[in-house]
Parts: structure tokens; sequence; C-alpha cells
């Protein structure tokens, strides 16, 4: 059914005010806050979406009740219910003091995935390819400033480039989420020299990657590198099994204080243990299966007697499973079985890098969202 003129202006300018908001996001922040990088992100997150929200509620569209939409609202009951019965129901519910990951975050989230429709106007890939030109130019371009020029002016943390992610492993996180699916709403543009524009694309993104040195970032773009190839059919079966093993080995020695070869690949943390932080994760889910402690409460979880300042259980899985008890992780791993097998390659290998980094490091906002935006792109 067409619509008429005045509500398709409506739409457009629903459209263009969306397209804007989620442009800016990941490039947001403000020294003025006394969290810089993620606080600003999550005032621009929570209140642009539920104002959004309240303008798409305007127009009386529908809901769709599919599978995906079940498990979404299934899960942020759970995680609601979760968060009531843990440790700290206020942090839980609005978030902590440095990641502000809490229910209100993931009822954004949620509440993002419901307003996308099917597939709204070319607006929207033009804003993933816009959003990730724009980080990967910055990126490149601060890399330079530190890295080149010595310029100590640069924000960086331990020696590595922040780009506007305050943290590299956000930073290289949230590339590697995008780019397969830049990469893919490029295919859709009718450019005359979009071949010429892609690989440019692609040598800025890979550069600002490299330049944030994250580990998880690299082995992510490996494995959605890999992916890719096979799908494709364009890979033989030894190197598919040279760059697996390289990749998992190359975790292995990173678990294991190993150093490698690259000199910002080598560090020493007293956050680079995982392996502890997982051994006492897994204890404490053990004592308290069902609803788990609610979200953000993992510094009250982690023993004291560790003398680790730890807030997260640097693993996806194992976070939902401390937060949501095992109802919620079931839920939310039937939310990913589903949702693979609705999107297409490019939202599947963005999943991929997503899910894939998830277990090695804790997210920033920034990737939450993108997440929730994937799940909706083909709903």
């Amino acid at each position: 059914m067409s619509l008429s003129r005045p509500n398709r202006y409506l739409v457009f300018a629903w459209n263009f005010l969306f397209s804007c908001w989620f442009l800016a996001l990941p490039l947001i922040y403000s020294y003025r806050f006394y969290n810089p990088y993620e606080l600003p992100k999550f005032l621009w997150f929570v209140v642009g979406v539920w104002l959004l929200g309240v303008g798409k509620l305007c127009r009386g569209r529908a809901m769709v009740w599919d599978r995906l939409t079940i498990f979404i609202l299934l899960y942020l009951l759970i995680s609601f219910v979760s968060d009531l019965l843990g440790l700290d129901p206020r942090t839980s519910i609005l978030g902590s003091y440095w990641r502000h990951q809490g229910w209100l975050t993931l009822a954004g989230g949620v509440l993002l995935f419901l307003l996308l429709e099917k597939r709204q106007t070319g607006l929207l890939p033009n804003t993933i390819l816009a959003s990730t030109f724009l980080v990967s130019a910055f990126t490149c371009w601060q890399g330079a400033r530190f890295y080149l020029l010595k310029d100590p002016a640069v924000p960086n943390y331990n020696g590595r480039i922040v780009g506007t992610m305050g943290n590299p492993n956000f930073l290289g996180g949230w590339l590697a989420m995008v780019l397969p699916l830049a990469m893919g709403e490029m295919e859709k543009l009718k450019l005359k020299q979009k071949s010429i524009i892609k690989f440019l694309l692609l040598v800025l993104s890979l550069t600002a990657i490299f330049l944030s040195g994250s580990r998880g970032a690299w082995l992510a773009v490996g494995l959605v590198g890999v992916a890719w190839l096979l799908v494709k059919r364009k890979f033989k079966i030894l190197a598919i099994l040279l760059v697996s093993f390289s990749s998992f080995l190359l975790v292995f020695l990173h678990l294991r204080g190993v150093r490698v070869f690259i000199p910002w690949v080598s560090r020493d943390s007293i956050w680079e243990n995982r392996l502890i932080i997982w051994q006492e994760g897994i204890k404490a889910a053990a004592k308290q299966p069902i609803f788990g402690y609610g979200q953000e409460n993992f510094e009250l979880i982690f023993p004291a007697d560790r003398r680790l300042p730890v807030d997260n259980a640097h693993n996806l899985f194992l976070e939902i499973l401390l937060s949501s008890g095992i109802i919620g992780l079931l839920i939310y791993l039937a939310i990913l079985v589903e949702a693979f097998k609705k999107v297409s390659l490019a939202v599947r290998l963005s999943l991929l890098a997503f899910l894939f980094r998830a277990q090695l490091n804790p997210l920033s906002l920034s990737e939450i969202a993108l997440f929730w935006y994937l799940l909706a792109l083909e709903k």
C-alpha cells in the first residue's frame, strides 16, 4: 500500500533523523564528562532512541510478532527480573559508573531493534558507509600523529590510540564489526568508481584496525575473512587450516601470557590474565545458576583476595550467565540462532566478528548498539 505524500515526508524525516543519530553515536565524546567516551554515547543513545520511539509511535506502526522479536522481548523481561533480584538492582538497572550497560541500555537496544522496519530507505547503507569512513579516517589521522610524529597530545590508552571510543579494543572491535557490513552495503550502491572506493575504504578500515593494536579485533577480522573466503569457495583447505591454526595459536599464547612479535601486542596488564577471571566467573555462576546476579555486578562477585579490579567477565556468554542466569543465556543463544537464519551474508559476518571479539573483551556501547542494529536490518 502506497503512502500519501504527507506520510512519505514523515517517513523520510524519521529515517533522516535516525540516520543522523546513528551516524553520530560512534563519533561522540566530550572531555567535559568524568567518563568522556562512554557517558556521552550512553546519553546520546538512550535519549535519542526513546525520542525516535515516540516519533514512530505517532505514526501508529504495528509490531511484527515473529520468533526473533518474541525471543528478544523475553530476554528483556528475564534480564529485568534478574536485575531486580540481583546484588545491586540500582546499578543493574541504570548501569555502572564506567560502562553504563545496565537494563536501561538493554531496553534502548531492544527499542532500536523494534523501531527499524524491514528495509528503510537508502539512507541506512549510506549511514554505515559514512560512519565507517569517518571513524577509520580519524583513527589513521590520530595514529599518524601519535606513532609517527610522536605527538603527546593525542589521547592514548597505555601507549595505544583510542580514536573516538576511548579504548583501543572498543575501537578495533567496532571497526571489525562494521567492516563486513560496509563492504556488503557498498555492493548495493550504484557508483561509477565503486571498486576504487571499496578498495580505499577496505584499506583505510584495516589500517585503522591495525593501528588500534587490538588483538581481538585482528583475530576477528582474520576469522571473518576466512569465513567469507570459505563461503565464496576461494580458499584452499590447507590455507584455511593454516589461518585457523595460527589464530587459535595466537589466542592460546595470549591466554598463557606468552609474548608475541609486534611490540605493542606484547604488554603486561593486571587485566591480561583472563583465565583467572573466567575461572572465578564459572565458580560464581555455579552458585546462582537460575537468574544470576544481575547486570553490571561482576565486581561484587569477583573475590577480593584476587586483588584485581575486574568489573566484567571478559566473555559475553559468561557475562550473560552471571547476569541473567542459565535462562537468560539460553534465550540469548536462541536470539543468535534465529538471527543467523534470517540475515544476509554481510550481516552474518558482522555478527560473527562481534561474537568472536566478545569472547575476549568487554564490549563498548557503540558495539552493543550496532549489534541490535544488525539484528533489525533484515527482520
